[in-house]
């Protein structure tokens, strides 16, 4: 008779109560140090262009221009020297001296970290009329936007960068909510991310970009709890030994909007079958189950081995752990496996109150990963 080994997982989501032109034009400031006028706000390569209004607003408020030939040049890319110069002078921040030919950066910068905006970490003087990528304009965005990150006793690694960056509406993604971390920086993307900043420090409130967010959440901690439900949450991977030499590491839960095609993770379950239709939520979980030792006759069923509220299932056939793992050999197994919440059942749950958690049960252990207010 063969014996089966289960683990009992209950994901339970408890609630508690209750125009004026004077930047100049890069090639101008090299060569003589001095701005190149250019009094135009319609550039013919701008028309219909996604960043014609930000472009205009940039203009008006002289921290940027265009070329002589009455172009923009929105495609083209950003140097780190371009950027720091064109922050520093939209958040109207004091800068001493002047320099020309290669140097013409060289005072913003300087005044950047004076300020704290910029630090000899992010990148060497040298390498001011290099490209600027998605990342290391975002560190100098957020900072910018926000005095107390300008504190140099406040360090912030890349992933909590991007995190934040999303978060706040300071960027946001490319196609399909990719961030592009190491993507080059165009003037338009540049002059919309300074346009942001500057809505942020004037107190306004920026649309988020949930797709974004949430692959920068993911990225940081293996999850995106807070960017679709508000719960902060502890970082995954998560190891848990289930016992006799097998072990379980769930590496993501990912929760995904089967309403919002441009959700985070979307595909995964997109031609899958959806026990709720799109009014729901699949909260997916990727897997890696590890045996180091042979036992004969058993088996485990990673299928049953996790449940959440609603009990619905949703599947990819391509990538779903195995229904069932037989335990008389030894091997590694990785997938995911998706299952299907009620948005109401959701909703419901977390206007229960305003101290929200997440519990995740293994056996009679509680593994407690969302933050009590």
């Amino acid at each position: 008779m063969r014996k089966k080994m289960m683990l009992t997982s209950v994901l339970s989501v408890f609630c508690f109560t209750g125009c004026q032109s004077v930047e100049a034009t890069t090639e101008a400031l090299k060569h003589t140090g001095k701005p190149a006028v250019v009094n135009m706000i319609h550039f013919q390569d701008m028309a219909s262009h996604w960043a014609e209004s930000s472009v205009r607003n940039g203009v008006a408020k002289g921290y940027v221009d265009g070329y002589e030939d009455s172009t923009f040049r929105p495609e083209q890319p950003v140097t780190r020297g371009e950027f720091i110069k064109m922050v520093m002078t939209a958040i109207k921040s004091p800068v001493d001296g002047t320099a020309g030919g290669a140097e013409w950066a060289k005072p913003y910068l300087v005044a950047a970290g004076h300020r704290g905006i910029w630090r000899e970490n992010d990148f060497a003087v040298e390498q001011l009329n290099e490209p600027i990528s998605r990342l290391e304009m975002s560190r100098i965005a957020l900072r910018a936007a926000d005095s107390n990150l300008q504190n140099k006793a406040m360090q912030m690694d890349d992933r909590s960068i991007m995190f934040n960056s999303a978060k706040k509406g300071l960027i946001q993604g490319l196609a399909g909510g990719e961030l592009g971390l190491n993507e080059p920086t165009t003037r338009a993307q540049s002059v919309t991310m300074i346009e942001r900043v500057l809505t942020v420090l004037d107190g306004g409130k920026l649309p988020v970009d949930k797709a974004a967010a949430s692959y920068a959440e993911i990225e940081l901690r293996g999850s995106n709890f807070e960017t679709m439900w508000g719960i902060r949450v502890k970082e995954f991977p998560y190891d848990y030994h289930i016992g006799e030499g097998f072990d379980m590491t769930i590496n993501k839960v990912v929760v995904i909007d089967h309403s919002d095609s441009n959700s985070a993770y979307f595909d995964l379950y997109k031609d899958g079958w959806l026990g709720n239709g799109t009014n729901s939520y699949t909260m997916a979980y990727d897997i890696t189950l590890k045996n180091s030792s042979i036992k004969d006759h058993y088996i485990f069923y990673p299928r049953q081995s996790i449940g959440t509220v609603d009990y619905g299932t949703s599947f990819n056939k391509e990538i779903e752990l195995k229904s069932s793992i037989w335990m008389d050999q030894i091997g590694e197994y990785q997938g995911w496996l998706g299952f299907n919440v009620k948005k109401e059942t959701i909703d419901r749950i977390l206007n229960i109150g305003n101290s929200p958690r997440v519990i995740l049960e293994v056996q009679s252990e509680s593994l407690d990963f969302g933050i009590r207010k």
